[in-house]
Formats: C-alpha cells, structure tokens, sequence
C-alpha cells in the first residue's frame, strides 16, 4: 500500500468537495502553481495561518493534512444532518437510533455460504 504524503491528502480532499486546484488556489488567494506543487510535495505553505486556511476549505484538519491522522472533521453534508438530528424532537431521535442499530446490525451480518443454506 502506498503511503500517504500531505499532498495525496490534499488532493484527497479536494476530490471529496469537487474543487478543481484552480478552485483552491483561487479561495487561498494563491496561484495555482504554488497550489499544484503542495499537492505534489514540492513545496508547503509558509504558515500555518495558511495551512489553517487550507484546511478550512477543504474540511481536513491540520493534524490530518501535516501527519496523516483519520480526518475528524465533519464535511458539510454531516454537518446539515447532525444539525437537523438536534432540532428532532427527542422521541423520533430515538426512533433514529433504532433504526442506525438495526442497519448496522445488517451490515454486520454474514450471508450464510452456499455450502451451509
């Protein structure tokens, strides 16, 4: 397996929102040359104001662009959903929980192999 450098990540991320590095270069007032090569690991942005920016953007913590952790943050579409899921009143929250249990419960289930039905 291929290890993940800072700027797969990026362009990871990028491709989950669906900016183009054009997109990005220009919401981080940078051209996108200098965008380009932080995606191919040639060069990084100077400050971590910028790294934050960039980060912004494209939903990724900074902890998840600079070393590789599982990006915490939520992306836009989880974020409408949870806000939505707190303004539920509390009854139907539950009925969504069972629901989640009986999905997962599905998806954990093994079909049974031929040779045993």
């Amino acid at each position: 397996m291929a290890r993940s450098t800072p700027g797969s990540r990026l362009k990871a991320a990028r491709k989950q929102i669906g900016l183009s590095k054009l997109g990005v270069a220009t919401l981080l007032s940078q051209s996108v040359d200098t965008y380009k090569g932080w995606e191919q690991d040639r060069s990084r942005p100077r400050s971590f104001t910028a790294i934050r920016r960039l980060c912004d953007i494209l939903h990724i913590s900074a902890d998840h662009y600079i070393s590789g952790t599982t990006n915490t943050l939520l992306q836009p579409d989880e974020k409408a959903i949870l806000e939505r899921y707190r303004q539920t009143p509390k009854k139907l929250q539950d009925v969504i929980h069972i629901l989640l249990d009986v999905m997962t419960e599905k998806q954990t289930d093994t079909p049974p192999d031929d040779d045993q039905a």
